[in-house]
């Protein structure tokens, strides 16, 4: 008797476990998860000159800089492996992230600025909104490599599309 006792306790501890790793793995994995947390909404990518850039605005849920280091390497990975990009030119990745309340028109002060730096740009009140605390995500890559050369995360402030307005017409 003592014998099948000790034989089913010792089958319900390791059970019990299975469980508990099988629980933190679910667990763990779901955390980590990107899925839902990101949605990319505008972009392009130039190739016009001798580096290729692609440049993406991504609306995320909440600034969380391991996240974002997440969506950007997973965006980049799925640029490399599908060739959106010419890999026989040095590669840039910008990618600018920001939360749907971060946003805000621009002041009298920035359109001053942009009217000097880019005088090409007519009515930018209309084409543009400020996100004064987003985040940048700057990936460089050589020629035909698939590994980073630098990759550069900062919180600052950026000018992106209005919703209407692609990035493509403004570059």
């Amino acid at each position: 008797m003592t014998n099948k006792g000790t034989t089913i306790f010792v089958i319900i501890i390791v059970a019990l476990g299975f469980v508990i790793a099988g629980g933190y793995i679910w667990w763990r994995s779901a955390s980590e998860s990107i899925d839902g947390y990101y949605t990319v909404t505008d972009g392009f990518i130039d190739s016009t000159t001798n580096v290729s850039a692609s440049v993406s605005f991504v609306k995320v849920v909440r600034y969380d800089s391991l996240m974002l280091l997440r969506v950007a390497e997973h965006l980049t990975r799925d640029a490399i492996e599908h060739n959106k990009v010419n890999s026989a030119k040095k590669r840039d990745f910008l990618y600018h992230f920001y939360v749907q309340g971060d946003t805000a028109a621009l002041t009298d002060v920035v359109l001053d600025e942009l009217a000097y730096t880019h005088p090409n740009l007519s009515s930018p009140a209309e084409k543009l909104v400020s996100v004064p605390g987003g985040w940048v995500i700057r990936a460089q890559f050589a020629p035909r490599s698939i590994h980073p050369q630098s990759v550069k995360t900062s919180r600052t402030a950026f000018y992106m599309p209005r919703p209407g307005v692609k990035a493509l017409d403004l570059r």
